[in-house]
């Protein structure tokens, strides 16, 4: 879990959930930042390869309070611990991230660095440390190949009557749209009505 070159950095920002850490860390949404989460016990269902957002992760670290040890659910294919180094996400467990998420709340998302690296390099690289303002990490999170995702009907939009050269028939209905990285979110399409 620990940065490869001895130092992590990135833009700290917190988050709130009590469970979905896995998908957190996953988001693209989290490019270029560092996740501090609130919720003191993370890990402790384990991991599986459904619950990630992307094909790849794009944040730039973790932050907890306490990482699990052992994860139980019927579900977990593995560890947080385990996962977080095949990703190659740096983390650090034992900080107190109530404080530091009050800092974060009361000052903003904030640069910073953590590591295992003497202090003399963590302060040269917190110098070096930059916010995601004025980054396009849309260019960073965007797959370079895309990818198509099928209709719930397998029917084309020329079969639906909809599309160039066709009247929309589609009046009332209503559903999601969502132009994100995440993979998970098509869930939700299957519980949006037609009114």
């Amino acid at each position: 879990m620990y940065p490869e070159d001895g130092i992590a950095s990135g833009e700290f920002v917190f988050n709130t959930v009590l469970c979905g850490y896995q998908e957190v860390l996953s988001d693209p949404s989290y490019a270029g930042q560092v996740i501090t989460f609130t919720y003191p016990h993370v890990g402790n269902y384990g991991v599986n390869a459904a619950d990630n957002e992307s094909a790849r992760t794009h944040c730039r670290g973790v932050v907890m309070r306490d990482l699990a040890r052992r994860a139980s659910n019927h579900r977990s294919e593995g560890g947080l611990a385990t996962w977080l180094s095949a990703k190659g996400i740096p983390g650090v467990a034992g900080v107190d991230t109530r404080r530091l998420t009050r800092h974060i709340r009361d000052h903003g998302a904030i640069p910073g660095v953590f590591g295992i690296a003497g202090e003399g390099a963590l302060r040269d690289a917190l110098g070096r440390a930059r916010s995601t303002d004025g980054i396009d990490l849309v260019a960073t999170v965007t797959d370079p190949d895309g990818r198509s995702v099928p209709s719930r009907t397998g029917r084309n939009q020329e079969d639906r009557g909809v599309g160039p050269g066709h009247q929309d028939d589609h009046r009332g209905a209503a559903g999601p749209v969502g132009f994100g990285g995440d993979r998970t979110g098509g869930h939700l399409g299957g519980r949006c009505a037609r009114t």
